[in-house]
């Protein structure tokens, strides 16, 4: 069931390509409608450091027992000291760019909640069982299946021109 809607949607996208008559018209499609965008700074920047920040604190507070090595005083001394560093290859339009009508379900808080934890638990839980049963009751171990669906979810989010990151739908 999955690969013939993988085929679907993989051919719908060749038609798509097909349709274009001109090489002007296949330069402007996929990825490079967004080029312009990636080096943009985001909109709510500062929310998201601090949630990284806490996840990174929270992270060290388990593997560290209150000891800072040297070397990491003096890297970061070293480092507070240089200049920044612009890594931008393309420069990025002052405009953002229209991004088209998004399904009901994708302008809706509560569904990137449940997505944003079913999925990282149905993930762990999923990997979990399939280990444990493969060591305990000696059966198949289905690892890349589920990898193969993760890559399949990416790619039907992204195939809606959806490149904006889905943090807080209600903020932006």
């Amino acid at each position: 069931m999955v690969a013939m809607i993988m085929l679907r949607t993989l051919y719908r996208d060749a038609s798509k390509y097909n349709q274009l008559e001109t090489q002007e018209a296949q330069e402007v499609t996929g990825w490079k409608l967004v080029h312009g965008d990636v080096f943009r700074a985001q909109t709510n920047s500062d929310l998201l450091c601090v949630y990284v920040g806490t996840g990174v604190q929270f992270f060290v507070e388990e593997i560290s027992h209150l000891a800072v090595p040297f070397t990491t005083m003096f890297a970061s001394y070293v480092g507070f000291k240089k200049p920044a560093m612009q890594l931008r290859s393309v420069k990025p339009n002052k405009i953002p760019r229209q991004i088209p009508e998004q399904a009901w379900y994708m302008n809706r808080p509560i569904f990137s909640i449940l997505n944003g934890g079913i999925l990282p638990f149905g993930a762990v839980f999923i990997e979990l069982f399939f280990i444990l049963t493969s060591i305990w009751l000696n059966q198949f171990y289905h690892f890349f299946g589920f990898l193969f669906l993760v890559f399949y979810h990416s790619h039907y989010h992204l195939c809606g021109d959806h490149n904006r990151p889905m943090l807080f739908p209600a903020v932006q």
